[in-house]
């Protein structure tokens, strides 16, 4: 080997030796890179991140990152090398014409050399830096476009190479993995947000308790409310259960291990409208509907219990404002109708010798009518003592054949038309029974099955014994 050939062997190996050099240190800077993106947490310095180190290792004296909001308008822009004056230019004509919007239909990068050239270069706002040599780089997470790399000027006016492409490439993935997952927490923390509205409007109690930590981690209005009326503060609310008496409506205290919430931890089992009343330690007393539905993880694992609780308080209000007013009405309505039934019997009276069957005819209609009217408010009435508890009954030994047969005469004798047929057996044995109340029950069911059946049809009564 000559010297010629010994000094071109010695410069080619300096040639790889830096080569080799540059490459060790473009991944190691690489490297820095990848690790503080990573290790960022924040998504506007990360993104930041992205451009910086792009503009770095491509050589690019201005690289900027455009994103899209999910409707595709433009969202944000990350800059490298750019005034601030030149970015609110670049701000007012983010995507539309010219490269930006050529890049919006190419699937893949755009590496330019002369970008004044092209045929797409029109559009660039007055002031935008110049742009000569030209990378631009889709951002894409899966199939959607989610923004834009690009970076333009490469140092001592050189093109941009494959290799600043696949460095382009690399930070425009990392992009779009964190614009994708920004995207998702974003749209996560607004659902959270709606449905924790949603829940403090609501008038019901709702609350959560979260297993894994064992205390309760969220609670709406409602349940705040209901616990300022328990007198249930800060400091007490972790052994509410203490101080709090809690039982059915019938007076019953209810063990821990059979609460709503208990059972739904110790069975994980939702408990559904399970009536309690809470007894403060002042006296008073609330009527609730608790509902527990425990949730669980997609490995099965038990991580909260929901809690809606209603305070019955206002229905009951209402349903006593309710009983008053039906009270109220029925004794208006009892007065004029005993005055109507006492002068239609009387003048009947009266008519009857004279024989003016037309007249008594219409008298007796409006004797019936009322009598059905009487019932009718006597029914209403009744209702209400049965939905307040104070209806009384006067139960008697009854024999049903006779009850029967009575209920049925009786009705007959306002319903002549109606054919009724008991098939009851005269030796069944007596019942405890309040005649009056029973014989309307029976007139009812009468008119109901007349009313449903056609003249040539027969009502068929029938009754016997069920052994229990």
């Amino acid at each position: 080997m000559n010297l010629a050939q010994v000094n071109d062997a010695t410069a080619e190996a300096e040639t790889l030796r830096n080569e080799v050099d540059e490459l060790k240190d473009m991944l190691s800077r690489l490297s820095r890179a990848s690790i503080d993106i990573s290790e960022n947490l924040d998504t506007e310095t990360v993104l930041q991140q992205v451009v910086n180190s792009a503009s770095d290792l491509t050589g690019a004296r201005y690289c900027a990152l455009l994103t899209f909001d999910p409707d595709g308008g433009a969202r944000d822009i990350y800059t490298f090398g750019i005034s601030p004056e030149q970015r609110a230019l670049i701000r007012q004509t983010p995507r539309g014409m010219g490269l930006l919007g050529y890049l919006d239909s190419e699937k893949g990068p755009v590496r330019l050399s002369d970008a004044s050239a092209h045929s797409e270069s029109i559009g660039l706002p007055e002031g935008h830096p110049p742009v000569n040599t030209f990378l631009g780089m889709p951002v894409r997470h899966r199939d959607e476009h989610v923004g834009h790399l690009y970076l333009t000027e490469k140092e001592g006016g050189l093109e941009f190479t494959l290799e600043d492409e696949n460095i382009a490439a690399m930070f425009a993935a990392q992009a779009a993995s964190v614009i994708s997952n920004t995207r998702r927490y974003e749209e996560a923390h607004r659902a959270k947000m709606e449905l924790e509205a949603l829940m403090d409007i609501l008038p019901v109690s709702v609350s959560v308790f979260d297993t894994r930590v064992g205390k309760v981690t969220f609670a709406n209005r409602e349940t705040l409310r209901i616990l300022g009326m328990m007198g249930v503060s800060d400091e007490t609310v972790g052994n509410v259960y203490e101080f709090l008496r809690l039982t059915r409506p019938d007076g019953r205290e209810i063990p821990f291990e059979d609460l709503p919430g208990s059972k739904a931890l110790l069975t994980g089992e939702p408990v559904r409208a399970d009536e309690v009343v809470i007894h403060t330690p002042n006296g008073d007393s609330i009527t609730t509907l608790m509902s527990c539905a425990p949730l669980f993880s997609d490995t099965g694992e038990m991580l909260s219990v929901l809690t809606v609780v209603q305070d019955m308080t206002p229905l009951e209000e209402l349903e006593r404002q309710k009983n008053e007013f039906v009270g109220m009405v029925s004794e208006e309505l009892w007065t004029p109708l005993t005055t109507i039934k006492g002068s239609a019997t009387t003048l009947r009276g009266l008519l009857e010798p004279v024989n003016s069957m037309e007249s008594i005819q219409l008298l007796r209609i409006i004797d019936q009518q009322t009598d059905l009217m009487r019932s009718q408010v006597n029914s209403l009435s009744e209702l209400t003592q049965i939905e307040t508890g104070t209806l009384s009954v006067a139960a008697e030994q009854t024999d049903v054949a006779t009850l029967l047969e009575a209920a049925g005469k009786e009705y007959l004798g306002d319903h002549p038309t109606i054919d009724i047929r008991l098939g009851v057996p005269k030796d069944l044995p007596p019942v405890m029974a309040d005649r009056h109340k029973i014989g309307q029950v029976l007139r009812n069911l009468f008119r109901r099955a007349a009313r449903h059946s056609n003249e040539a049809s027969p009502v068929q009564v029938s009754a016997f014994v069920i052994d229990i």
